[in-house]
């Protein structure tokens, strides 16, 4: 009797207040649901990511400028719709037989957006000519604005850049935030010296006149002294390799399929004076015959 006394006394009555807390718990459908918008989300975030990261997309301005790299064909309309773009500046000029330029220009028509190009290279700054174009396009082409080249690095940052400087509102400290690691812009690279090069040149022309950027200044700036800065700044062109005539050169080929380092002579059959590969592991390198008699191999 006690034992069974003891064992009821154990047994607690549940109280109103856990059977209305058990009543409150959704279903269990409801909370599996739940996890599932959750889930979506989060995919839906990582993709932006990605596509941030992958692509280097990333708002200037919002409603009226973006930059990118060159997207897969298939994210061009998304991408578009998604942030309403009237207008796409590519960078990497026009390229009517490249499966990419079709894709890209196929998505702007059927998005109702202006595709135009310009060839800007990848280590200097743009020719005076082609820096006329980006201005009249900053003063007429309906926007929001989307411009791109194909890593969305150097070229872009430049464009974007003197895009900005070109804004009745925007500060040089904005512009400069469209520059570094986080637009997969290496500083070492021409491309990303020659930016800074403008912009630096710029404000010391500001200090030395006692002025502040207004789009106005930096008009007057460009007229007056982008062209020297465009000719000093111009990197050097590798002349074009050598084309030798077929009767004064010889192919003198190093190695063979066992390794050995006898040199073999050979007629030279090709016009072209840039060594090359041959038979895998074999290298050859073309030199004028009347010099051949000097060469020494060990």
């Amino acid at each position: 009797m006690n034992g069974s006394h003891h064992a009821a006394d154990c047994v607690q009555p549940i109280r109103p207040a856990d059977r209305l807390a058990r009543h409150r718990q959704p279903p269990r459908w409801l909370r599996v649901l739940a996890w599932l918008g959750i889930l979506a989300l989060l995919v839906m975030l990582l993709a932006s990511v990605a596509m941030y990261l992958r692509y280097n997309l990333h708002v200037v301005r919002p409603g009226q400028l973006y930059r990118c790299g060159q997207l897969p064909d298939q994210a061009w309309p998304e991408v578009l719709r998604r942030y309403g773009v009237r207008s796409m500046i590519n960078l990497r000029g026009p390229h009517p037989e490249r499966h990419w330029y079709q894709a890209e220009k196929q998505a702007a028509q059927q998005c109702g957006a202006v595709h135009v190009d310009l060839s800007l290279g990848r280590q200097n700054l743009p020719d005076p000519a082609t820096l006329q174009q980006l201005l009249l396009w900053h003063d007429t082409l309906p926007r929001p604005v989307l411009i791109h080249c194909e890593a969305g690095a150097d070229r872009t940052s430049m464009a974007v850049i003197l895009w900005l400087l070109l804004e009745d509102d925007a500060t040089l400290t904005e512009v400069r935030q469209q520059l570094g690691w986080g637009f997969l812009q290496l500083p070492w690279r021409n491309g990303s010296r020659q930016t800074r090069r403008l912009l630096r040149e710029y404000e010391i022309w500001l200090r030395q006149n006692d002025l502040s950027h207004r789009p106005q200044h930096f008009r007057r700036w460009l007229t007056e002294h982008y062209s020297a800065l465009y000719e000093l700044g111009q990197v050097e062109r590798l002349p074009p390799p050598a084309i030798l005539p077929v009767q004064d050169c010889i192919m003198i080929r190093f190695g063979d399929r066992r390794g050995q380092l006898a040199p073999r002579f050979s007629p030279c059959g090709i016009e072209s004076a840039v060594p090359g590969r041959i038979d895998g592991q074999v290298m050859a390198a073309i030199l004028p015959s009347r010099t051949a008699g000097h060469l020494s191999v060990h």
